[in-house]
């Protein structure tokens, strides 16, 4: 899935409360929660996970000890690297096979996770994903990519969506985040 919106417009505060009834099987707003607690995989990086992510997930009361952020990967000789779809597939699904109660993985943004592949080619960014789609159908767990719009706002929403229409496409769902807009001056017409 993918949710995409504008810088501020609450993604990651949803995000985050997304996470919160995953980790302790809460309610949804809209329906009961029929599944058991579940843990979530959150690769971030945009955001501080000490002074951003954990006071979200706190506020949303979340069981912190299901979430697991993933802020860089070991390479062989120890040092740090950044996790790259493409590349680091593999050591995902080893993972996962350690982690049997993963729900959600997140990925905030997602094309910071794409590694050497162009996020503008469309060929390149469904064949980056075609390995994540299955990797999600074989352990069921649900993957959401969070993505930005683009400042073009004459385009159809579906278009405005950073990089290619790839995303899209590879997407079983796209939900948009967006600012309610008011009208100050209606001066009594009705709309």
């Amino acid at each position: 899935s993918l949710l995409v919106g504008n810088p501020g417009a609450g993604k990651s505060f949803l995000t985050m409360y997304i996470c919160s009834r995953i980790s302790t099987g809460a309610c949804w707003p809209d329906a009961e929660n029929k599944t058991e607690p579940g843990s979530v995989l959150l690769f971030s990086d945009e955001e501080s996970l000490e002074y951003a992510v954990k006071p979200r997930l706190d506020a949303h009361q979340a069981d912190c000890a299901r979430i697991f952020a993933v802020p860089h990967i070991k390479k062989p000789d120890g040092s740090p690297d950044s996790f790259s779809i493409d590349a680091h597939l593999q050591l995902l699904r080893d993972h996962l096979e350690r982690m049997a109660d993963c729900r959600l993985i997140i990925f905030d943004p997602i094309t910071a996770y794409l590694g050497a592949v162009n996020a503008n080619n469309n060929a390149e960014v469904r064949g980056a994903l075609v390995g994540l789609q299955g990797l999600a159908q074989e352990k069921k767990v649900t993957i959401l990519g969070i993505n930005h719009f683009s400042k073009k706002v004459e385009l159809d929403a579906i278009h405005r969506i950073l990089g290619s229409t790839g995303f899209v496409a590879a997407a079983r769902a796209v939900w948009a985040v967006i600012q309610e807009r008011y009208e100050d001056d209606c001066q009594g017409e009705p709309g």
